[in-house]
């Protein structure tokens, strides 16, 4: 062993000052000078140098011992990790036909006496899963209003529809966001809007969810994602699109359209990530990046990548077009770079480099939220405060390109104040909704007491109150209030009511009227989630309906991290059907 140690060392070179050994074979650096790691490293990476310099000083090979292993598990762990072997590591399913996977399984199938796996019916297994799944499911949303989250993907020749379902599961610790993937389904079709329509339609059946217990759809402004929403609401106005590409005309069209029973709400982080695009999209800029491009792909190649690594520098990545986030973090790491560049770099490319300092100034802030909002879940209200300190810095500054996004962020906010999911999420926060008019207000109400109404509803068969006309001036008001509250409601079905659920119903009307003043102002900074939390013990009926506002997505992060899943399966052969890909998905995104 000693011999070999020694031998080793002969294939790096060992830095002093910075106690690091370099490998003469791949150039990789490791820390210190110890024979054991560095051997480790020869053997793993340069097995067969490894090998050679073993049989050339003669080093007798270890002898491997027969050991009898004893393990308790029973048939259903067995069958569950073996389901996860084939949704969670993208295997291809005639891994389960490979001899390797036969030798270790095997002795395993035969001491259970259980049936071989294969792949003729792994997957009778997933399916399996993905019914226990779905039960899961379905008993955790009924008579509950939930959210939907919605898009399209379209890569390597396949288009699918992913389905993400959203609510809060309250707890005595506090309330919990919870996030289901319903379906990531194949798209044959052409992406039609009726075609969307109908798929939502089919998985939301498949799992017992009704459509009036959607509260909301968020999508990513998508053309035939949006006008899908519209055709599930069997109230709305029939609205023709046109198959004009312009993504500003199609806009200005979604602002146009109205959704009566499913609020439709704009991912946050894409409304956010169209504000930069649209400073970016300026023709002066386009060759500024294109600049910074080049130079990036120059980095990337030859005696540069060469050098950047020897001098431990960086190696810049390239943007991806269309996600200003990626040119943002492509010129942050040219900008690191610029006296190398500017001193060792032989062509010159006309880097704007007052330009790149300013760019990156400017766009720091908003960098480090869509950073935010890409990792966990936020409200309407918390995106809303993002929003404006964003705002709020835009109105400070004195560089130019952060004026342009100030100019942006105001023609994409009068879009927001329209939406009534996102003025209900407004009214019900204390440390913003201040800052909402009197009308604002008013038509937040409006909303709020129709999801009262539809979480009361959905408990029971409800019958209309009946009103007794007293001579009291209190009764007379409560008749009155009642019955402007059931006026309020008139967009939904008629039904039957008990007295008991109509008790409650005016009560959490004058809970509703009376939010934004009942429990004051909030500082924002305050702890938001505990101040939900400790009001479901004041008010269980605000407590209800603050769940379901809450509840609704202003981004579609879960949706991407579906899409990530989605690289590794959809990589299978063609052969794998849709209705398989999508049972492996379910259960990869909800085990």
């Amino acid at each position: 062993m000693g011999r070999v140690a020694g031998r080793v060392q002969l294939f790096f070179t060992y830095d002093k000052t910075k106690d690091q050994s370099k490998c003469n074979i791949c150039g990789i650096k490791l820390a210190g000078h110890h024979s054991t790691n560095l051997k480790r490293h020869l053997s793993k990476k340069h097995q067969e140098t490894y090998e050679s310099l073993s049989e050339d000083i003669g080093e007798p090979k270890k002898a491997c011992k027969r050991r009898k292993i004893v393990i308790e598990t029973t048939e259903d762990e067995v069958i569950s990790a073996v389901v996860n072997i084939a949704s969670d590591g993208g295997n291809p399913l005639s891994l389960f036909d490979n001899e390797g996977f036969r030798m270790l399984f095997n002795p395993i199938f035969d001491a259970l006496e259980m049936p071989q796996i294969t792949s003729q019916n792994i997957m009778d297994h997933v399916s399996g899963k993905e019914l226990d799944i779905k039960q899961g499911i379905r008993a955790s949303v009924e008579r509950k209003l939930v959210s939907l989250k919605l898009d399209v993907a379209t890569g390597l020749e396949r288009s699918v529809l992913v389905i993400n379902l959203q609510f809060i599961s309250s707890t005595l610790t506090g309330n919990d966001i919870v996030v289901k993937t319903l379906g990531v389904i194949q798209l044959s079709e052409d992406l039609t809007e009726l075609c969307l329509k109908n798929k939502i339609v089919e998985t939301m059946e498949s799992y017992g969810i009704q459509m009036d217990q959607i509260f909301s759809i968020t999508t990513d402004n998508g053309k035939n994602m949006a006008t899908a929403i519209e055709l599930l609401n069997e109230n709305a106005a029939a609205e023709s699109v046109n198959d004009e590409d312009n993504g500003e005309y199609f806009m200005e069209l979604l602002n146009s359209m109205t959704f009566p029973n499913v609020p439709l709400l704009r991912c946050a982080a894409h409304t956010l990530h169209l504000c930069v695009h649209d400073v970016n999209r300026q023709s002066e800029f386009s060759q500024k990046f294109s600049s910074c491009r080049q130079m990036c792909k120059v980095l990337r190649i030859g005696k540069y990548r060469r050098t950047l690594m020897q001098e431990d520098k960086p190696i810049p990545t390239l943007d991806v077009p269309g996600r200003w986030n990626s040119s943002y973090t492509m010129l942050v790491q040219l900008f690191e770079l610029k006296e190398f560049i500017t001193s060792q770099i032989e062509v010159d490319f006309s880097i704007d480099w007052a330009w790149v300092e300013v760019y990156i100034e400017a766009f720091k802030e908003t960098h480090e939220a869509t950073l935010l909002l890409e990792k966990e879940h936020f409200s309407y209200s918390d995106f809303f405060i993002l929003w404006m300190e964003l705002k709020l810095k835009a109105e400070k500054t004195q560089n130019y390109l952060m004026k342009e996004l100030l100019c942006q962020l105001k023609v994409r906010e009068k879009q927001l104040w329209e939406n009534k999911a996102f003025l209900a999420a407004i009214y019900m926060d204390p440390r913003v909704n201040l800052i909402l008019t009197a009308e604002q207000k008013a038509t937040a109400k409006i909303l709020l007491k129709q999801i009262a109404f539809r979480i009361f509803s959905s408990n029971g068969t409800i019958k209309p109150p009946e009103i007794k006309i007293e001579s009291t001036e209190a009764d007379v008001k409560e008749k009155s209030l009642l019955e402007s509250f059931l006026d309020d409601i008139q967009t939904l079905p008629q039904a039957e009511f008990e007295a008991d659920v109509s008790e409650k119903l005016a009560k959490i009307y004058m809970e509703i009227e009376n939010f934004s003043t009942a429990y004051g102002r909030l500082p924002l900074n305050s702890d938001i989630k505990k101040f939900y939390h400790d009001l479901k013990f004041r008010s269980p009926q605000i407590g209800a309906l603050v769940q379901v506002v809450l509840a609704a997505p202003a981004s579609q992060v879960t949706v991407v991290r579906s899409f990530s899943a989605l690289k590794v399966i959809i990589n299978y052969p063609k052969t794998l059907t849709p209705e398989n890909m999508n049972s492996l998905l379910i259960v990869r995104l909800n085990s």
